[in-house]
């Protein structure tokens, strides 16, 4: 029996498209500027880099190209309808808070949630029902001290907008939150930006299989341009709303190279792992043995793309190592650096890892780590509607916070607002790379 891939692998819809376009060799009198005739080492890029023509269809109305890829898109993630998306997993959030804001003036949320769950509640007046998840190696477990939200019958509450897998690779049990909140008819959202390739690779933890609405983050794991994104909807009483949502906060003008990498991303990745499949296995186990042996320990993960090395206090001074050496992670703090891999990645790649890794001197480098969450003092939209003043970052010590503030990444807040802050709170905000904090200054609820 054929995997399901192989049967749409045969044609990539918009990719072709572009490529035919660009061999035309066509008078363009048309968007964008530079007309295809950009010299350099971007020069085929800008020949495929084109706007909405008579055959290329229209991404806020597809009939074309566009609609035979997000039809394909849908057989293989198992949805009754897939937007291919421009703008990142966060269109996908903002829309499908947009789809359900009228269900309902609460949502349960983890506390580690993207800050774009936040900035989309917050949009439309939803108040975060937080959960609260057990910390260890000063990272969220996704293990949850009251989990006896999903059991909420409250007529105010919509559902629960949670994220599976997170930045780490855990993925939680959505199949029973989906079924304890379908007891009480409520909806199941999940921000799946870091498990586009779970429909491949772990099924049975895949969003699709059991949220209403869900979001894959093309770009973070699948052969994708950045930004490139899928919103899927299961609830087909939600696709009026998603629609009326994508015409709201999608770009008038999105990018035909995103559009097509997202369909050949999806379509590839199976051949893709399938090629280096036993090569990656190798070089992956080369670099976790290598890691064990200089002393460090793994982070246990649903996800085999990812590998995380814990570190206790000594992480950013790892990361600047690994960086004078040629090798940059996708996430280094003092407690944790993340790895995302690729089936791609060589023996040869893993051996600069772990020879950089061994050159270090961990074990004196060991400190206690500690994350405690920040004290609620005031509810979460309460605080956003308060009245505030900016202070120094320095001067915020036992003030309601009253903006979130946090780190990119993993872009989830270190604070959220009706916090306080306290001197953890303070020092994590003082590196670099951080939201919520302009020019050393955060926002506070005004005594």
């Amino acid at each position: 029996m054929q995997k399901r891939t192989e049967v749409y692998m045969k044609k990539e819809y918009i990719a072709d498209c572009l490529a035919s376009y660009a061999k035309e060799g066509a008078v363009r009198l048309h968007m964008p500027g530079h007309k295809g005739k950009v010299e350099g080492s971007l020069s085929e890029a800008y020949g495929r880099d084109i706007t909405e023509l008579s055959f290329s269809d229209n991404l806020a109305n597809p009939s074309g190209v566009i609609m035979l890829a997000e039809n394909d898109i849908a057989k293989i993630c198992g949805a009754k309808r897939s937007h291919i998306l421009t703008g990142g997993s966060t269109l996908g959030v903002l829309t499908a808070v947009f789809a359900v804001k009228n269900k309902g003036k609460k949502m349960i949320v983890q506390r580690g949630s993207h800050k774009s769950v936040f900035n989309a509640l917050e949009l439309f007046g939803i108040e975060p029902i937080f959960l609260n998840e057990k910390i260890e190696n000063g990272l969220f477990t996704g293990e949850f001290l009251n989990g006896e939200l999903f059991d909420m019958a409250d007529n105010e509450l919509i559902g629960a907008l949670l994220t599976s897998p997170d930045y780490f690779g855990r993925a939680l049990d959505l199949k029973n939150i989906n079924k304890r909140l379908k007891k009480n008819n409520k909806l199941l959202i999940v921000d799946g930006a870091h498990g586009a390739h779970f429909v491949f690779d772990n099924l049975t933890l895949y969003a699709g299989k059991y949220a209403d609405i869900w979001v894959d983050g093309a770009h973070k794991t699948l052969e994708t341009l950045t930004q490139g994104a899928i919103l899927h909807v299961n609830d087909e009483e939600l696709l009026e709303g998603v629609n009326e949502g994508l015409g709201i906060f999608s770009t008038s003008s999105p990018s035909y190279l995103i559009m097509a990498s997202v369909e050949s991303g999806i379509k590839r990745y199976e051949s893709v792992k399938a090629q280096y499949e036993k090569s990656f296995l190798k070089a992956k186990q080369l670099l976790i043995n290598g890691a064990c042996e200089s002393g460090l320990k793994i982070l246990k993960t649903d996800d085999y793309l990812k590998v995380t090395l814990l570190c206790k206090g000594f992480g950013n001074e790892l990361g600047e190592l690994l960086e004078k050496n040629g090798i940059y992670a996708e996430l280094v703090s003092d407690n944790a650096i993340l790895f995302m891999l690729s089936a791609k990645f060589s023996e040869e790649e893993a051996l600069r890892v772990v020879e950089a890794l061994k050159s270090a001197n961990l074990s004196s480098k060991v400190k206690d780590i500690k994350m405690p969450l920040p004290v609620r003092k005031m509810g979460y939209v309460k605080a956003r509607k308060s009245e505030s003043e900016s202070l120094l970052l320095k001067d915020a010590l036992g003030r309601v916070c009253a903006q979130n503030a946090g780190l990119f990444p993993p872009c989830y807040p270190v604070i959220t607002a009706g916090e306080i802050y306290d001197s953890s709170v303070i020092k994590r905000l003082s590196a670099k790379n951080t939201f919520g904090v302009e020019g050393g200054f955060v926002k506070v609820v005004k005594e």
